[in-house]
């Protein structure tokens, strides 16, 4: 995004801190040290150091990494540990890469492409104009029994504990 006189692009990390009312920043960031500074500034600024007890990010080793990830240099520099919230966002695409590994093999590349040329072709769609695979019968009939089996998982995951109960 382009900086405050528009002159050159940088990172921002959003800062939203919420305890009864929420206040909001934005901070030129864009390297660990960066966030930590700036997450580290606007609690000070902020007079929070007393009341912070968790902290959501996203699950990139920069920030969750056990030895010098932003998460972990904060906890340090408050003195106690806090709750960390991954994003639930971030956490799904894990899963699906996970998911995703077990079929097709891990991947190399920081993208998979059948997903990168989805993306660029999404807005090319006619999405008023949508049907799934099942409306093909020849489809239909290669996938009959993965749809049987994944309704089945589904339906047995559902009668068992949720811990999240959601």
């Amino acid at each position: 995004m382009p900086d405050l006189i528009g002159k050159k692009n940088v990172d921002w990390l959003p800062i939203p801190v919420y305890s009864g009312e929420t206040k909001d920043t934005l901070t030129p960031s864009g390297t660990n040290q960066g966030e930590i500074q700036a997450v580290d500034n606007a609690i000070q600024q902020w007079g929070l150091e007393n009341l912070v007890r968790a902290m959501c990010f996203d699950t990139t080793s920069s920030n969750n990494g056990q030895l010098s990830g932003v998460g972990v240099i904060l906890e340090h520099l408050l003195g106690r540990p806090l709750l960390h919230f991954g994003c639930w966002h971030h956490i799904l695409e894990l899963v699906l890469s996970a998911a995703f590994g077990v079929r097709t093999g891990p991947s190399k590349a920081p993208e998979i492409l059948v997903f990168k040329r989805f993306q660029e072709q999404w807005s090319y769609i006619d999405q008023d104009n949508y049907s799934d695979a099942f409306s093909d019968e020849f489809a239909s009939s290669k996938l009959a029994d993965s749809r049987d089996e994944g309704v089945a998982f589904c339906q047995q995951q559902l009668q068992q504990h949720q811990p999240r109960d959601d």
